[in-house]
Formats: structure tokens, C-alpha cells, sequence
């Protein structure tokens, strides 16, 4: 490192309706870093970000450029001082072709003053092939796979010429072979002198990717750090401010009881073939599968998402013909989605109506008028139970950070009372301290006769919490795992082979 900061940051402070989010934050970064920017979810890394992004102007502090005091008074002035951030939820326009996307506002021209369309197609092709990445430069990005869209936003970055690129959860979407090209795209820019904040909630790609690593905690930054000089025990317990044991949570070494779904022979498309499984009331049931598998669209078709080809569904022992989500939770099935801000939220309402609008039936009268007091009781003990940040109730959702948004939707899903809760990705984005607290919550709901489905690409999560665990392999069941074959390295081996040689 060359000891000049390229930004730096002081005595930042930021407030959101008398609720402090940022308390005298003081950060730098150097030309050539990576640095990881880490804390639970709430804890100011967004606001953090969208301040040196122009998003939102700090309430007192000072940013320095290249050792110039500068104003960054919107999104646009931070392109200018070289500031590019790829946020969680991309901001590609999904009617554009790629190469529109990546050249979007610095188009280049031929000497007639004309688009040069060749050129440009001939620079992101150049781009895409030293990474590897194979793309259709004249796909519309909204037809793209989330990964690739995040390889373009990555391109765009690169041909905007960043200075500082912000990366917010930039692999949650990413198979093993994605996140290898994201690690190299991450490699050239520092090799370019461009310096990188990195964040996630993943500490292994903390470990592989960063040189630095700083941590925040309820808006005040705890501590900087070379990442190869802190265990990741430290670097936990400094994110949340207490000692967690992270060894498996479900004490139980084996599970039976009466089978309450069944699945036999699902097909759907080229994404689902002759899948069947039985899942047991009262128990957490895991589906595993990297992107692809047909993991994530399995569950969508247990909850009514996506219409099967062929193939049974039945629930205590009833055969259901569910059309729609809503045909799901008439049969007590509920379902917490993959993608929260698509298919999740209601960007508009307030986090209390997000959390009861399935269950609202619950909470009305017997003259059919909401009862707002019983509403909002019940919604606070959720917030209380799982350490929800927010202003208010009333507070409209689309404002949380992505993980208190996800939380917010566990706690709608459990307000459903429903007797089968489905959860995709249940802690996606999601900080390490509030993982263990929705992983205690659901072993309560098992444990009081609740049957969870657990769909997730993470080996740890369903190893910490599952009865049983059935692996996805391009959409075939490749094996089950019971009782002492719920090994993290057994599943871990088995998830990376090649083929489908179990069953």
C-alpha cells in the first residue's frame, strides 16, 4: 500500500427521523485496496456507502478526495470523482441491451459524431473474453441470469473508468464458478490501482478476496484491520458485540413422526425431472442445490409459484391442485421468497403492514374492521425477537437494509400461523448475529410442531439446522442425508462431484 488515501472520510455523522444511523465515522481507503466492510445488518453500511456515493449528503463530517475536500452532492458527481457502487439490487435498465447498459451516458462516437456501435461492442467483448464470460452482448439485461447481470454491472464499472468500486453483496447470487470470475474481475481492478469495498455477509470470501477489513456496529466504526491478522471468531464477536457458538444447533440425532407432504415424480420444464420426497410434521427438512439444480424452483412449485408438468403433491395426505400462492396458504403452507425486493416486499407499505398482510384475517373483528392494537402487538414481539431496526412501524419498508427487510418477512411468514412455513434462502443478506437468531426461531416452531422446509445453497445453514437434507443435482434428486451423514464435509465433497452417481 502506498500509505495516500484515494478516499477518506471524517467525523461523518448521519440521522433518519431523530434515529442515528452514523455516529462520527472516520474510514480511508488506498488506490490498489480491497477492503471488506463489515457489521449486522442496521449497523450503517448502507448509509455509509450511498454518503460517499452522493446518495445522501452526511448531516456533518468531511470527504476527502485524493486529499481535497469535496462535496459529492449526488449520484452523478460521485461517478465524476471516479465512484461506481454495484448495490444488491442491481440498477441496470432491464430494456437495454448490454452493451447500451455498460455504455450508458459515456457513448462512444465515430468522427461523424455518429454511435460508434462497433467500438463498443468490440471493447466489452474484449472485456468479457480476458475474464472469461460468456455473454450476449444483444441480450436485453432483464433476460440475463442475476449472475450475469452482475458481470455487466461489473463491465460497466470498468468502462466508467471507477476509481473506487463499491460493492454491496455481490455474490448472493453466484454459483462457485461465478464467484471464481468475480474474484478475478476483483483481481484486475486492483491490479489497475482501483481500490474496492467489499461488502458480505460471507466471511470466507472475505478471507480469499480482501486485504483490510473494517468493521461498524450500530453506526460507530469499531475497528480496522488486516484481514490476515484477525480469526474469524474476533472478527464475529467484534460485529456483534457478544461470543456466538457456532456448532449445530439441532440437538437432534434423528427424527420420525407421520409424513404431513409428499412429492412424487415432480416434473417442470428442464428444470425438475421424477423428483420425490416425503417431508414428517414437525420437522426441518433442507433442499440443497447450487444455482441450476432446480432447488429454488422446487420450492417455488410447493408454494403454488410455478405450475408442475407432472408429478403429485399431497398434503396430509390430500392431493392439491394449487394454481396459485394463494391455494398454498388456504392448505396452511406459507413461503418466505428468494428474491425479497421482486417478489417479497410492498415497497411502498409500512414495515408493520408488510409483516401482517398475509395473516390479516387474524386481526380483524367480528365486524371485519382491522384491529390495529392486536396488529401492532404482535408485530413488536417480532421485532423484539428478531432485533428488527427501524424509525417507526409505519415506516415504509423499501427503507430498511435487505436484511432487516428479510427479517421482516420471516416474522409475516410465522404471523401466517401456518402449519408448513417454506423458506428460500431464509438468511440471505443477512448479518452472522441475526442468522443464529432465525435459526433459534425455527427449531422453536419445529420443536412446538411446526414443519419448516429449508431451501438454501449454504452447506452450514442446513447442516446447523436440518433433520434431513435432500440434494438437488441438475434437477434430479442426487441423495438424502440422515443422521450421521449430515457431515458439512461429506455434503460439501458430494455437492462438488461430478454427475449424480448417489441416489
Amino acid at each position: 500500500m502506498s500509505g495516500k488515501s484515494f478516499l477518506r472520510l471524517e467525523n461523518i455523522a448521519k440521522s433518519f427521523s431523530h434515529n442515528l444511523v452514523l455516529k462520527d465515522v472516520h474510514f480511508s481507503i488506498e488506490p490498489g485496496e480491497v477492503r471488506a466492510l463489515l457489521g449486522e445488518n442496521g449497523a450503517g453500511k448502507s448509509t455509509m456507502i450511498k454518503i460517499i456515493a452522493g446518495v445522501h449528503k452526511p448531516d456533518s463530517g468531511k470527504i476527502y478526495i485524493d486529499e481535497k475536500e469535496v462535496v459529492i452532492a449526488n449520484p452523478k458527481e460521485g461517478l465524476d470523482q471516479g465512484i461506481s457502487v454495484i448495490y444488491q439490487e442491481l440498477d441496470l435498465l432491464p430494456a437495454l441491451m448490454v452493451v447500451q447498459n455498460i455504455f450508458l451516458g459515456i457513448e462512444r462516437k465515430d468522427r461523424f459524431g455518429m454511435l460508434d456501435k462497433k467500438a463498443m461492442e468490440r471493447m466489452v467483448q474484449d472485456y468479457f473474453d480476458s475474464m472469461e464470460i460468456s455473454i450476449d452482448l444483444h441480450a436485453k439485461v432483464g433476460d440475463l441470469p442475476i449472475a450475469s447481470q452482475q458481470m455487466v454491472a461489473i463491465a460497466k464499472a470498468v468502462e466508467h473508468e471507477a476509481r473506487l468500486l463499491i460493492m454491496d453483496e455481490p455474490s448472493s447470487s453466484l454459483t462457485n464458478k461465478e464467484l471464481e470470475v468475480l474474484y478475478r474481475q476483483i483481481r484486475q481492478l486492483k491490479a489497475r490501482n482501483v481500490a474496492v469495498i467489499y461488502i458480505s455477509h460471507r466471511l470466507e470470501e472475505v478471507y480469499e478476496i480482501c486485504d483490510t477489513v473494517t468493521i461498524l456496529r450500530d453506526g460507530v466504526m469499531i475497528d480496522t484491520r488486516e484481514v490476515s491478522k484477525i480469526d474469524r471468531h474476533e472478527m464475529v464477536t467484534l460485529m456483534i458485540g457478544r461470543e456466538i457458538n457456532e456448532d449445530r444447533m439441532n440437538q437432534r440425532k434423528s427424527f420420525d413422526g407421520p409424513v404431513i407432504l409428499s412429492a412424487r415424480e415432480i416434473c417442470l420444464g428442464r428444470l425438475l425431472h421424477q423428483v420425490s420426497f416425503d417431508v414428517k410434521r414437525g420437522e426441518i427438512f433442507g433442499i440443497l442445490g447450487l444455482v441450476g439444480s432446480g432447488a429454488i424452483e422446487l420450492g417455488k412449485v410447493l408454494y403454488g409459484v410455478l405450475p408442475i408438468d407432472s408429478g403429485e403433491i399431497t398434503v396430509a395426505g390430500e392431493r392439491l391442485q394449487m394454481k396459485m400462492p394463494a391455494d398454498a396458504l388456504h392448505q396452511s403452507i406459507s413461503y418466505v421468497p428468494d428474491e425479497r425486493r421482486a417478489h417479497g416486499i410492498f415497497p411502498l407499505l409500512s414495515v408493520e403492514q408488510n409483516s401482517v398482510i398475509t395473516s390479516i384475517y387474524q386481526y380483524t373483528n367480528r365486524l371485519g374492521f382491522l384491529d390495529h392494537k392486536k396488529v401492532s402487538a404482535a408485530f413488536v414481539e417480532y421485532v423484539d425477537r428478531f432485533g428488527i431496526k427501524i424509525a417507526s412501524p409505519h415506516q415504509p419498508i423499501q427503507y430498511l437494509s435487505g436484511g432487516n427487510q428479510q427479517k421482516a418477512l420471516i416474522a409475516r411468514t410465522l404471523l401466517s400461523n401456518t402449519d408448513i412455513i417454506i423458506l428460500s434462502c431464509p438468511t440471505k443478506g443477512i448479518d452472522v448475529g441475526s442468522k443464529f437468531d432465525i435459526y433459534s426461531i425455527l427449531l422453536d416452531c419445529a420443536n412446538q410442531g411446526k414443519t419448516i422446509i429449508a431451501v438454501s445453497q449454504e452447506i452450514t445453514e442446513l447442516v446447523r439446522i436440518c433433520d434431513r437434507i435432500l440434494m438437488l443435482k441438475d434437477g434430479e434428486v442426487y441423495h438424502e442425508y440422515t443422521e450421521d451423514e449430515i457431515s458439512e464435509t461429506l455434503i460439501y465433497h458430494d455437492l462438488l462431484a461430478e454427475g449424480r452417481e448417489k441416489s
